[in-house]
C-alpha cells in the first residue's frame, strides 16, 4: 500500500488593499501636527470677538441719555423778607411806627398777633442730569389742588434788614386757578402796550444743564395743593410735582387782589401795587376797604 499524500492547503483569499483617507485640501502634515494649537487660537479668536461685541453693545444700554428720569426738581422758600396775611378788619391804625427801612421787633410782634405768616415766593431749581441726548422742555408751571372761599387777607411785607422792595423779574402764578400757568410779565422783556401778551414760562434744559426760576404766587382764593410742571421729551410729555422742602404740598390763603397790591413796612405801612415791572404807590384805604 502506497503512502497517502497529504491534502493540499486551501488557497488564501486575496486581500484588498485599503487606500489612505484623502488629505483635505490645504491641510499639510505640519498643520496637522499643530492642530491642538490651532484649536486654542480659534477659541481665542471666538472669545475676543464675543467680548468685543459686548464692549460695542454695552454703551448702547448704559449711555446716560436725556429722558424723564434725568430731570431733578426742587423748590424752597426764598428771601429774607417776612410775609404776613392780615384780615382787612384788623386795626391798622394801631400799627406801631418805627424808623425808616427795617421792620423792627414791635412791628413784627403786631403782625404776628394780628395775622399769620405766609410764603408766596419760591426758588425752583431745575437740573437735567443726563450727559447726552436732546433737551428737556419744561412748561405749564401751575398749581393743582383745592381752593377755599374764605375772605381774602391783606399781604404785608416786613423786611428786618431794611432792604428796599425787590424788583427781581420773577415768574408770576395765580396759583388758586388751575387754568392759569406761570408767566413772565411782558415788561420783563422790555415790551409794553396793548396787544402784546405776557410770556408763559418755558424752560429748556440741555444735558448737564441747570436752571433756576423765582416764582411768586398770587392767590385770589385760599389754596392747598401742589406746584407742578409738564416735561416734554421728543413727542412724549409727563407731568411732575415740584417738591417744596420736605413736602409736596403748599398752602396759602386768598389775598386781596391776589397780593398784586400789598403793604410794605417802612416806618409805617405803605401801600404798593405791582404794575408791570414797577412798584407803584397806592392808597391803603382802597386796599383794606376791598372785600
Amino acid at each position: 500500500m502506497s503512502p497517502r499524500k497529504p491534502a493540499a492547503a486551501p488557497a488564501a483569499e486575496p486581500q484588498t488593499a485599503v487606500a489612505p483617507a484623502p488629505t483635505p485640501a490645504g491641510r499639510t502634515g505640519f498643520f496637522r501636527r499643530l492642530s491642538p494649537l490651532g484649536k486654542v487660537i480659534s477659541a481665542l479668536v471666538a472669545t475676543i470677538s464675543f467680548v468685543t461685541g459686548i464692549i460695542a453693545v454695552v454703551p448702547i444700554f448704559t449711555r446716560d441719555t436725556t429722558n424723564f428720569g434725568s430731570l431733578r426738581i426742587e423748590a424752597a422758600e426764598m428771601g429774607g423778607t417776612l410775609e404776613f396775611a392780615v384780615p382787612v378788619t384788623a386795626d391798622f391804625a394801631s400799627f406801631p411806627t418805627g424808623g425808616a427801612g427795617a421792620c423792627d421787633s414791635k412791628q413784627q410782634a403786631w403782625l404776628e398777633s394780628q395775622g399769620i405768616p405766609i410764603h408766596t415766593t419760591y426758588l425752583i431749581d431745575l437740573h437735567n442730569v443726563a450727559s447726552d441726548g436732546p433737551m428737556l422742555a419744561l412748561n405749564d408751571f401751575r398749581g393743582t389742588g383745592e381752593s377755599s372761599s374764605e375772605t381774602p387777607l391783606v399781604k404785608v411785607l416786613c423786611d428786618p434788614t431794611g432792604g428796599s422792595p425787590d424788583n427781581l423779574q420773577a415768574a408770576r402764578l395765580m396759583v388758586s386757578d388751575e387754568t392759569q400757568v406761570a408767566y413772565f410779565d411782558k415788561s420783563a422783556y422790555g415790551q409794553s402796550g396793548e396787544g402784546i401778551p405776557d410770556s408763559p414760562v418755558v424752560w429748556n434744559l440741555a444735558p448737564g444743564e441747570t436752571g433756576q426760576i423765582v416764582l411768586v404766587l398770587f392767590p385770589t382764593a385760599g389754596f392747598t395743593g401742589t406746584l407742578g410742571l409738564t416735561a416734554v421729551s421728543g413727542t412724549e410729555q409727563k407731568p411732575f410735582i415740584i417738591p417744596v422742602g420736605k413736602s409736596d404740598e403748599i398752602s396759602v390763603p386768598g389775598l386781596v387782589r391776589g397780593g398784586i397790591a400789598y403793604l410794605q413796612v417802612d416806618g409805617g405801612l405803605n401801600c404798593l401795587r405791582i404794575e408791570g415791572a414797577e412798584r407803584m404807590p397806592c392808597d391803603i384805604s382802597d386796599l383794606i376797604g376791598t372785600q
